[in-house]
């Protein structure tokens, strides 16, 4: 094996912080991303909370506006990313389903 020399002893270090980078780099992209999934998450929950907050409310025999009440206080409720969802951030749309027809009519409801 041949002895190194003293212009080669350096690449070893070099090598070793372009890699340490590199790792570091992939270490920031998987939590970012992991951050982004937790956070999509958060947001369905929040939603499908919200909705079933505004379904039970009309089921119950509430009225439109009582519904959208209750889908935003349940909304006000759940965070995500550490924070509420603010007033204008809630829209919410009201709409049937026809079984026969296999149709979904949506009435946009919400104010603009």
């Amino acid at each position: 094996m041949k002895t190194p020399t003293r212009r080669e002893r350096g690449i070893a270090m070099a090598l070793f912080a372009l890699w340490l980078v590199a790792i570091v780099a992939i270490a920031a992209i998987t939590i970012q991303v992991s951050r982004l999934s937790d956070t999509a998450t958060e947001v369905q929950v929040a939603v499908d909370a919200a909705a079933l907050a505004a379904a039970e409310n009309m089921l119950k025999g509430g009225n439109v506006d009582s519904a959208k009440a209750a889908a935003r206080t349940v909304a006000a409720q759940n965070r995500t990313d550490g924070r509420g969802p603010g007033p204008g951030d809630v829209r919410l749309e009201f709409g049937s389903y026809t079984v026969d027809a296999g149709s979904v009519p949506i009435a946009d409801l919400s104010p603009r």
